[in-house]
């Protein structure tokens, strides 16, 4: 027999919000099992949205402190590292206010706009814009109600 075991270059980021939601991207070669591919933050499941034999991107769960990273390829076990859960990598929603279909945010600890989706209840709100600390968006046509909003 001949075994091709996964190696792992890099994975990134290294650091997440207590509350998960990003995606981690792992790179390396044969990553892809013929069964299946798990990978594991702590002792939960990062719910892949993509992936191939050469790299993994799937969204982190909610955590706290250090978490060892490992993938799971074909029922065998493999450690890749160590992430980390702040509050510092946590964004933080200091107020929101609207004027007319418009939602401004002010914000703290987002790296910009271009990192950050928002959702009215599960549509997500379009063209978010702005900068570490201001983000607007247009809230999309919905039926009368009430929502939850969430980034």
């Amino acid at each position: 027999n001949f075994f091709i075991v996964p190696q792992v270059l890099d994975y990134f980021p290294k650091d997440f919000s207590i509350h998960g939601g990003s995606l981690l991207t792992i790179k390396g070669t044969a990553l892809r099992g013929w069964k299946a591919t798990v990978v594991y933050v702590g002792r939960q499941a990062c719910l892949t949205v993509n992936f191939s034999s050469d790299f993994i991107q799937c969204i982190v769960p909610a955590g706290n402190g250090s978490a060892a990273l490992e993938i799971d390829v074909d029922g065998v076990l493999y450690h890749i590292g160590l992430v980390d859960y702040s509050s510092i990598f946590t964004p933080e929603l200091l107020s929101v206010s609207r004027s007319q279909d418009i939602l401004t945010f002010t914000v703290a600890r987002i790296s910009g706009a271009a990192n950050v989706d928002i959702f009215i209840g599960t549509s997500p709100c379009l063209g978010v814009a702005g900068n570490r600390t201001v983000l607007q968006c247009m809230v999309p046509l919905l039926p009368a109600g009430e929502y939850l909003v969430t980034g």
